[in-house]
């Protein structure tokens, strides 16, 4: 009676708390124009994979069609899945004091609590994670049932496919141990939907994967500025949300400690998960990406708490969620007890404090809803005004809202093809990569013609129109869909975005101390600056005269090869004045031009007098 009460209030919190995010709607316009015979396309007239999620854009489908009812096709859903998650977790788990604990876990997780709504596919990706996890344990202690485990996998592929970093371990395990349900034809039907949909996005969209993940990966941002953002991801989780974090780390050790196969697996699973995270700079949103993880953290506890430490893990759990209550940003209030405008210091997003007041199920204080959220009413004037083509940000709201006879182009490149394939700006937030929009490509797009200026990515964008405009079973079409998978053609010339000086002009400009808006400074394009040498000459090193508020990037060339690079971080916050930044190789090297990119800071990099010796 106790675990059931406990599960009803994790219900009641969730339904409280229950909001939509401005990124749900971005898949509730594919849902929509499918639903109007438009296809699944964002803009209607490209077919651009804009989603993530195959499995829950066909859930939401399903609740879209009675009434064409945004808010019920994407909290209802959101609400049955996670009751049914609930059901799962106490059917499976018959120990009162465990699923008691779980309970009070998954209630002091502010993560847990807000994206089993939100409109995006955490729901469905908790239940499936415990129907597989349930599977791949039953195969691990009797080496039978092995097709049942793989097809959870497949479906949690198809809801989220980088999920293979928390499942592949135990995926991989419960494979090597009942390997020979591999000669069985059902162990290989298993894999169907994964394939299925893989195959569907070749033949329909031209590309395997999501049209984000080319936005988000084809960013040219260096490692080690995605890991150092991906680590203050993880802090500002444990700072906003300790108990998620608490929780999974401590799972994972006690995993480890347990020294049992299954155990063993899970755990490795969760650290392979963080450590994703944290290598692609982690997410905008506090506690989204963590959700997963919490659910095998969850079922990972239920297994290796000791039969003598039941009630402690109950009492610590208790804890936690009592705690959870008086965090700054907890959910457990129902609304959120500030309205955020602006990232916060991690550079993350409280996202439902964003939005709450907009789209919240309960306390919403605007009459129009998302309609009315600043995002949507940008656009919609500009619609108004007669605009059919334009640029926009924070496409969810704005794009469901203007309708399908509006095309948008995303600058942040996750519904856009053509700008997904191009150097972002340096300035970046998590999610959120900026492109600049070529000259000519919106007159491009509203004439039909080509009129992109840059001639290298206007001979590119001919073939990637045959991709994504032309008839699916038409010859230009095929032809684009080899060309695209097979050939590594950058859609840019290298030096796209990129302002060349030679090094003679930078000889009287100011050097340290000097302001950095002085005759003689130069100003950076987007990509950077290069700097060619009048003839190759050799140098042991190099004094740079940089903006002192910024971190560069600085390559040494020869013959178009980087013969050496390092990188030069900012020395103090003023942005008014220059300091000398000194490159120093481990030997002699040959050179004839310098690149020097600017990076996070202000947007404005500036270069002064360049020393070479």
């Amino acid at each position: 009676m106790l675990t059931t009460a406990c599960a009803v209030l994790v219900m009641l919190a969730v339904i409280r708390a229950a909001w939509l995010c401005d990124d749900a709607f971005i898949s509730l316009r594919t849902v929509d124009n499918w639903v109007h015979g438009h296809g699944l396309r964002w803009n209607i007239a490209e077919r651009v994979q804009a989603f993530t999620h195959p499995a829950w854009l066909l859930v939401v489908t399903l609740g879209y069609l009675p009434a064409h009812a945004a808010s019920f096709a994407l909290l209802g859903p959101a609400i049955a899945l996670t009751c049914a998650f609930l059901a799962l977790l106490l059917h499976t788990r018959h120990d009162a004091y465990l699923a008691t604990g779980a309970c009070m876990l998954l209630l002091g997780s502010k993560g847990f609590i807000e994206f089993s709504t939100s409109g995006l596919e955490n729901p469905l990706l908790h239940v499936l994670l415990l129907a597989y996890l349930g599977c791949a344990e039953y195969t691990l202690r009797t080496r039978l049932g092995l097709s049942r485990a793989i097809a959870c996998a497949a479906l949690i592929l198809c809801t989220r496919i980088d999920a293979l970093w928390l499942i592949g371990p135990s995926l991989a395990g419960t494979v090597w141990v009942a390997r020979r349900e591999l000669l069985r034809v059902r162990t290989w039907l298993a894999i169907l939907p994964i394939a299925a949909w893989e195959v569907f996005s070749l033949a329909y969209y031209g590309v395997p994967l999501p049209n984000t993940a080319y936005a988000k990966l084809n960013t040219a941002i260096p490692w080690d500025e995605a890991l150092a953002q991906g680590l203050l991801y993880l802090k500002a989780n444990a700072t906003y949300d300790a108990p998620t974090l608490m929780a999974i780390v401590l799972a994972a050790a006690g995993g480890f400690a347990r020294a049992r196969l299954a155990s063993t697996l899970l755990a490795t699973g969760i650290v392979l998960w963080l450590t994703y995270l944290a290598r692609i700079g982690g997410d905008f949103m506090i506690g989204r990406l963590l959700t997963p993880a919490l659910v095998v953290a969850v079922v990972l506890w239920m297994d290796i708490v000791p039969v003598r430490a039941k009630g402690v893990f109950l009492a610590a759990s208790i804890a936690c969620a009592v705690v959870a209550v008086f965090l700054p940003r907890s959910a457990l209030l129902g609304a959120p007890r500030r309205d955020d405008s602006s990232w916060l210091p991690e550079h993350v997003t409280d996202e439902r404090a964003l939005t709450f007041s907009f789209t919240g199920l309960f306390r919403a204080t605007h009459p129009e809803g998302p309609r009315g959220h600043p995002y949507t009413t940008s656009v919609l004037t500009r619609v108004a005004g007669g605009q059919r083509v334009l640029p926009a940000r924070s496409i969810g709201f704005a794009g469901y809202f203007a309708g399908p006879a509006v095309h948008l182009v995303d600058e942040f490149a996750l519904a856009e093809p053509l700008l997904a394939r191009l150097p972002a700006d340096p300035r970046w937030n998590p999610g959120h990569f900026e492109r600049a929009i070529p000259a000519g490509y919106l007159e491009t797009l509203a004439s039909g013609s080509n009129r992109i200026e840059d001639a290298t990515i206007a001979s590119r964008y001919r073939s990637l129109a045959a991709l994504i405009r032309d008839p699916v079973l038409s010859w230009s079409h095929m032809v684009a869909v080899l060309r695209w998978n097979l050939s590594r053609e950058a859609m840019h010339s290298p030096d796209y975005q990129v302002r060349t000086v030679q090094l003679a002009e930078l000889a009287p400009a100011p050097v340290k101390g000097r302001s950095a808006r002085e005759p003689g400074a130069v100003l950076t394009d987007r990509q950077g600056l290069r700097v060619l040498l009048p003839q190759p000459r050799t140098i042991r090193r190099a004094s740079i005269a940089l903006g002192r508020d910024d971190r560069y990037l600085i390559a040494f060339r020869h013959a178009g090869q980087v013969v050496w690079k390092t990188s030069l971080d900012p020395v103090s916050r003023d942005r008014r004045r220059l300091r000398i930044g000194r490159a120093i190789p481990g030997e002699p090297l040959v050179i004839d031009s310098i690149m020097i990119r600017g990076r996070r800071g202000d947007g404005r990099y500036h270069v002064g007098a360049i020393v070479l010796e």
